[in-house]
């Protein structure tokens, strides 16, 4: 494809690989590790404290917490079992480092709720958001809502439907 100068078919096979590789990365995590699914693997979050709020779980999994693109990922999620890897950033993303709420109830509802739930990758999807991977992002990094709908649905498509 790259000689036939088809971007959109590299660029396909490219993401494909990428995945294949993520999950296999999850499975290394795991193996190694198998504690991952219980507790993060870097200890720097271990006594940090999470909001244990009940109300607020509730209002993130009902999608009621007042911001439309988490709002809307989270009742696609309850309708279809599926979500869009960009919008499980942004939901996990907020759950955690707004709500700050415990990672783990994240990670067990969307094994609960997911078609496609995978212990491994969700487990490291998780622990990369909160940042207790040795190569994820930092825990004060936050994927502003608004500002991902303002980029990934400028025309409130996605929220609307």
């Amino acid at each position: 494809w790259a000689n036939e100068g088809n971007e959109a078919g590299e660029e396909s096979v490219n993401l494909f690989l990428k995945s294949i590789g993520l999950r296999e990365y999850s499975r290394y995590i795991s193996f190694n590790h198998p504690y991952s699914h219980e507790r993060p693997l870097l200890g720097h979050l271990k006594f940090f404290p999470w909001a244990v709020d009940e109300n607020y779980f509730k209002a993130w999994r009902q999608g009621r917490t007042g911001y439309p693109l988490v709002d809307a990922g989270m009742r696609e999620l309850w309708a279809t079992g599926w979500l869009h890897d960009r919008i499980r950033v942004v939901v996990s993303s907020f759950f955690v480092k707004v709500l700050q709420l415990p990672w783990r109830w994240g990670m067990k509802y969307f094994w609960d709720t997911l078609l496609d739930a995978d212990l491994e990758s969700d487990a490291l999807g998780w622990q990369y958001i909160t940042g207790t991977l040795p190569d994820s992002r930092e825990f004060d990094r936050i994927d502003n809502p608004q500002f991902e709908g303002y980029k990934f649905d400028p025309n409130g498509e996605y929220v609307r439907r």
